[in-house]
């Protein structure tokens, strides 16, 4: 079977499917249904047509020989549809084809279709640069009425085979470089013609911003998926034809199979069926696609492929794939695949997909992913996945991961990741981790994380193993604090069981971690400890200042540096007077739990040496516990 007969059998299914559907069809009314105002006394035709066209925007293309245009006439109508003015001005013998821009006048009487001869014709010829007379290769020559089409060839010249609807065929001339143009022949038994484009005015390219990926600005055409579905010959016509034809729909097995043939990139679809993969030059409604749909330009609508659907423009609706979405321009509205959406230009709307997202724009709304989403300008917008987030941008919004999210820039919002947090400048907003959130610049919120945080200035509170920061202002708990413009101090001081205690704290005044040692001083006595302890200082008057301390004491015996559950817990509330600008004189009362192994009956002389004026003594599973009241007193100087 024939390529041709091949079309025509689809054409026919074409009919059969669409025709329960006509209301989808497109309706050839945008310019024809402006209404405008006109006011002419014995105009000649020609002119009163340059003047619709210039009130409504739009040019008119015509067949000298069978519009009447030095007639005259006169015309006094306000604010009415364009295609009425024209029925009182040149009759109802007349109908009119829409072909972007250009509405194009034929003669309704059909001599041809009355006789019903359906006669094919070649037309040939070569075409020209109009300014240089140099011959232009590669220009698409194709038929207004049907989608017969050609190329020039490298000699400049084409020909096309055409089966006239009317007594003339309109023929469409386009080249990338050069101004469309439409021309009207009458058939004839051997048609040669020579057909001269105007090239388009030059304009400074637009030179690529660096640091953008170029793949940004790719068209659809270089994509290596494209190249092996697409001929270069359809490619071509895509791109030298600058008027989209708008169609009810196609019904396509093959790019070059199917109802819109070889310049189905140049044509805009209402409804369009794609059995294996499809190519167009846009969607007004619903495409659907067995493997891959193509789409040159833009999609208004829905577009659902068994595999993937790539758009070389914007989106505005829905796109749902097995596999993949891939979108060169804007997006609003939803993006779902079975493994991966990608964007190149800004997303206003959800993306869901099984692997990743990623987008080279801004996002605006939720991103949901089984591993990764990435969006390299900034996001206002929620990103849930499996294992990161990536925002090379600002952050506005929620972001949570099964392992990290970063930002680029500034955050503000929640980040919730299993691992890490990362933002590069100022966070206003919580970040919660299994392991590490780190913050390059400020932090204005919560720090919560199973081991480190990190930030320049603080504002807000922070919990995990260690915490680091330039200053804080809120509340940093941890068992390491580090501020490097925080409260720092040495401290040596004196209790009721003559010990002997040499401390350094650090981190903020609000939450300070205390590191020491002490030895007892009483004579002959070979006990000593390491001490670990969490406080905070707080001014009381200019230079009283008070302090509550908690810690932990682990007891060794230089013989039995061994025992390990012999320890004492200390609450301590001390007064601080401060003597000169860092040396301050402390003291105050203490409570004290002792606690030790009640199994190891070596420890029970030990015991009973160490815990003083015990008010409290009793023993739970192997463990005896004793308190006792103390004090304690030294001095402190701050560093």
């Amino acid at each position: 079977m024939t390529e041709r007969a091949v079309n025509r059998l689809v054409r026919f299914f074409l009919l059969l499917v669409f025709g329960t559907i006509v209301s989808f069809g497109y309706s050839q009314t945008n310019s024809l249904r402006k209404k405008i105002s006109i006011s002419v006394k014995n105009e000649r035709i020609e002119t009163v047509l340059y003047r619709i066209s210039k009130a409504a925007d739009f040019n008119f293309s015509y067949n000298s020989d069978i519009v009447p245009l030095d007639s005259v006439v006169s015309l006094n109508i306000v604010n009415t549809e364009v295609v009425k003015i024209l029925n009182t001005m040149l009759g109802e013998e007349y109908s009119y084809k829409i072909a972007g821009r250009h509405v194009i006048i034929v003669r309704k009487n059909n001599s041809r279709q009355n006789k019903g001869e359906k006669t094919t014709y070649t037309i040939t010829g070569f075409v020209y640069d109009r300014e240089t007379g140099e011959r232009i290769t590669r220009a698409t020559v194709y038929d207004l009425n049907k989608l017969e089409s050609a190329l020039s060839d490298s000699m400049g010249q084409f020909r096309i085979k055409v089966t006239p609807r009317a007594d003339y065929i309109g023929l469409g001339i386009s080249r990338k470089e050069y101004l469309d143009t439409i021309i009207y022949i009458r058939p004839t038994e051997k048609n040669n013609i020579n057909i001269n484009l105007k090239r388009k005015e030059e304009h400074l390219e637009r030179m690529m911003p660096k640091g953008i990926n170029p793949l940004a600005y790719n068209n659809v055409d270089n994509l290596s998926i494209v190249k092996d579905i697409v001929s270069e010959e359809m490619m071509i016509h895509a791109n030298n034809i600058d008027i989209s034809e708008n169609s009810i729909g196609q019904i396509s097995i093959l790019p070059n199979i199917g109802t819109n043939m070889k310049i189905s990139g140049a044509m805009v679809n209402r409804v369009s069926v794609n059995l294996f993969a499809g190519y167009s030059g846009g969607v007004r409604g619903v495409e659907m696609g067995g493997f891959i749909n193509i789409i040159k330009n833009n999609v208004e609508g829905v577009q659902m492929a068994g595999f993937g659907n790539i758009t070389g423009k914007n989106t505005n609706g829905v796109q749902m794939a097995g596999f993949f979405n891939n979108n060169r321009g804007k997006v609003k509205g939803l993006q779902m695949a079975g493994f991966s959406n990608t964007g190149f230009d800004t997303i206003q709307g959800v993306q869901l997909a099984g692997f990743c997202n990623i987008l080279n724009g801004n996002m605006n709304g939720l991103q949901l992913s089984g591993f990764t989403n990435i969006v390299t300008k900034d996001v206002e917008a929620i990103q849930i996945t499996g294992f990161t987030n990536l925002a090379l941008g600002n952050c506005k919004g929620m972001q949570m991961a099964g392992f990290a999210n970063y930002v680029e820039r500034n955050n503000s919002g929640l980040q919730v990741s299993g691992f890490s947090n990362v933002v590069m400048q100022n966070n206003k907003g919580s970040q919660i981790a299994g392991f590490a959130n780190y913050t390059r610049g400020d932090q204005d919120g919560a720090q919560i994380s199973g081991f480190l945080n990190y930030a320049k200035r603080v504002n807000g509170f922070r919990f995990a193993a260690i915490n680091v920061a330039d200053t804080v202002s809120g509340l940093s708990i941890g068992l390491i604090n580090f501020v490097r413009k925080g409260y720092f101090a040495f401290g040596s001081s004196y209790d009721e069981i003559s010990a002997g205690n040499l401390t350094f704290m650090m981190g903020s005044y609000k939450f300070y971690n205390i590191f020491g040692i002490m030895k007892r001083l009483a004579p002959n006595s070979e006990t000593w400890g390491i001490t670990y302890g969490v406080g905070g200082i707080f001014r009381a008057r200019k230079k009283v200042f008070y302090n509550i301390d908690f810690i932990d004491t682990q007891f060794f015996q230089y013989k039995k540096i061994e025992r390990k559950d012999c320890s004492k817990m200390q609450l301590a509330t001390n007064i601080n007077i401060r003597l000169y600008k860092k040396l301050s004189i402390n003291a105050g009362p203490t409570l004290n739990t002792f606690m030790t192994d009640n199994l190891d009956t070596a420890l029970q002389d030990y015991v009973t040496d160490i815990a003083p004026h015990i008010f409290y003594d009793d023993r739970f599973l192997s463990v005896r516990f004793q308190m006792w009241f103390g004090w304690t007193a030294g001095l402190k100087l701050d560093i």
